[in-house]
């Protein structure tokens, strides 16, 4: 038979109060004695132990514990809430141990006025019998005239014991491979889900960059339409020519600022040798002496 050990409880809550300090964090193999006066939790403690192996026999009162134990040479642990138990099996998630019914846990409870009430009787005896319901089996046995059970008969019977409870645990293995297996098709639906929703989400946003251009385009043209018509026979070498003009116009300021300066010397000069007081003819009577001269220059070499 696969032996259970309790190691170690910790109690949180019961019946919505907090227990704090409520805790036995390192139970030993063999028999452990808890006591103290009323009212520190030796009972909360016990239910608290029941609710380890059926938690559901303790749902009501809404607790939260957590329970660390060996069984089948394996370390457990297991955090309960509000009834709601999560084991682990040697630190991974796994399915409850495989227990009796919780109806036959009465048997592994036995209050000390029933054991004290046992006048004479061996202590081992007296948990066997309320073990059994209350029944002598040995007491029966002789009565009905049985034989005890060959060594054969109980050696096959152990194996026989041993085959169920093999079988009970794969079929908690197989339940939970199944669970697994929902598991993972509720994780590949969401997943098919998720790849939907992220092409919808892109379909979207192609459509909102779509939207987005088509408006600003509809912009453009309301600003082309607000100009002058005018504008609609500007040549394609518009601004080419604008460019050229505005070379032309900054060559021509040029040669105006060195006329100036020019003339600046020049008076500059007529001033240096007492001249300037001298009136100085007029551009076009200039150009006229010019022309007089260049015509007096062809006549002599003609």
């Amino acid at each position: 038979m696969d032996r259970f050990d309790l190691t170690a409880l910790t109690v949180r809550t019961f019946y919505g109060h907090p227990q704090p300090g409520l805790a036995a964090p390192a139970l030993g193999p063999g028999v452990n004695v808890v006591y103290g006066p009323n009212g520190q939790g030796k009972t909360t403690m016990a239910r608290a132990i029941h609710g380890v192996l059926w938690p559901e026999t303790v749902a009501a009162a809404r607790p939260t514990y957590t329970a660390a134990f060996t069984f089948a040479g394996d370390a457990w642990s297991v955090d309960v809430e509000g009834g709601v138990a999560r084991y682990l099996r040697e630190g991974q998630p796994a399915d409850r141990i495989p227990l009796p019914d919780s109806s036959f846990r009465d048997r592994y409870a036995f209050s000390l006025g029933d054991l004290l009430a046992a006048d004479g009787d061996a202590f081992a005896d007296v948990i066997r019998r309320d073990a059994a319901g209350g029944v002598d089996l040995d007491a029966a046995r002789e009565a009905l005239g049985f034989r005890a059970a060959p060594m054969q008969r109980l050696k096959l019977t152990g194996e026989a014991e041993e085959a169920a409870r093999a079988v009970q645990r794969r079929r908690q293995a197989l339940d939970g491979l199944r669970a697994r297996e929902d598991r993972l098709g509720e994780l590949a639906d969401r997943a098919t889900d998720a790849a939907d929703a992220a092409e919808l989400a892109e379909l979207y946003r192609q459509l909102d960059e779509a939207a987005a251009r088509t408006e600003a385009a509809q912009a453009a043209d309301r600003v082309v339409g607000s100009f002058d018509p005018a504008l609609a026979a500007v040549q394609e070498d518009t601004l080419d020519r604008y460019h050229a003009l505005g070379a032309a116009v900054r060559k021509a300021e040029a040669r105006r600022q060195e006329v100036e300066e020019g003339r600046a010397e020049a008076r500059a000069a007529l001033a240096a040798h007492g001249w300037d007081s001298v009136e100085a003819p007029e551009p076009a009577e200039l150009r006229a002496r010019a022309a007089e001269a260049d015509a007096a220059a062809r006549a002599l070499e003609t």
